[in-house]
């Protein structure tokens, strides 16, 4: 079948080749205000701060009314069924207060709906950020899995079981595992201990099994391992300038800093180093990205 010619004013055909680059284009200016943004296509996520609830809930309407303003003047509109809102606190903040207050956004006289989860772009962030979450929601998926291996590992090898392991189980773990690798041993066990029977699993091992001896003849890591490994791929696409603009932030060298204020007679005996910065005073510091990169990077050899 062929549809008739019909003249486009504006927009563009959708599902064509153009319309994500030409999308793109159009939204390019919005991150220019007091949200910190993040756009992947038409998925948008706004974040601003403030020590006072009060003082944060006046400014995120305020800059909401210039955001719905600029999607007027654009000719958008904002979904208002799937936009939602959540309030974050630091892993070091045990205060109730965020689930006790009133806070409330809104725009034209509809409000936002509140949640404690949200997902973006695959991954589950909770008002707690502690990636418990998303680490129950990658342990169903591989639950899901253990029992497609269970039913299955009778009639086919070991390598096949490999192939299914790392199209239906891998992938999972190690999307963003960057991030959510970072959460406590407590919150991560869940998922080790599914890992752990899918491996017994393809072994065709019993559930009392010991299994730390069979990953390495299956060729395959640990949860931890797989976390260790994603991390240094991060720290060596940082150190090789291969990130984009928006990770540039995320380590300083330790070379940065002995040289900050140096007159050119006068260098620190670190000005040389080429790690990274990895000094933290909380239990909270050492296990962000940007200290346990730096440690990591510091053992390598160079």
């Amino acid at each position: 079948m062929q549809s008739g010619l019909v003249d486009i004013s504006n927009g563009v055909p959708q599902g064509s080749v153009l319309g994500p680059l030409l999308f793109i284009m159009h939204v390019n200016d919005l991150p220019k205000s007091a949200f910190y943004t993040v756009l992947y296509a038409d998925d948008t996520y706004l974040c601003l701060s403030h020590k006072n609830l009060d003082n944060l809930q006046h400014m995120v309407n305020v800059e909401l009314i210039k955001e719905d303003n600029w999607l007027r003047s654009n000719k958008l509109s904002l979904n208002y069924s799937k936009s939602t809102f959540m309030l974050t606190k630091s892993l070091k903040n045990n205060s109730n207060l965020l689930e006790t207050c009133s806070f409330q956004i809104k725009t034209n006289d509809r409000c936002f709906q509140r949640t404690t989860c949200a997902k973006y772009l695959g991954v589950l962030i909770d008002s707690s950020l502690d990636w418990s979450s998303h680490v129950q929601y990658i342990k169903s998926k591989l639950v899901r899995a253990s029992y497609l291996f269970y039913k299955i590992r009778n009639v086919v090898s070991v390598d096949v079981s490999k192939m299914l392991y790392f199209s239906l189980v891998h992938c999972h773990i190690k999307y963003c595992n960057v991030s959510w690798g970072t959460a406590t041993n407590s919150v991560l066990q869940p998922v080790e201990v599914v890992h752990s029977n899918i491996l017994r699993t393809i072994t065709y091992n019993n559930c009392r099994c010991h299994i730390t001896t069979q990953y390495k003849p299956l060729n395959i890591l640990k949860l931890h391992d797989i976390y260790k490994l994603e991390l240094a791929k991060l720290m060596h696409k940082f150190h090789h300038k291969m990130l984009s603009t928006p990770f540039k932030d995320l380590f300083q060298k330790t070379a940065e800093i002995h040289l900050v204020g140096c007159i050119s007679c006068h260098k620190t005996r670190y000005a040389t180093n080429q790690n990274y910065f990895i000094q933290v005073s909380t239990s909270a510091g050492k296990i962000t990205i940007s200290h346990r990169g730096a440690n990591l990077w510091a053992n390598v050899d160079q």
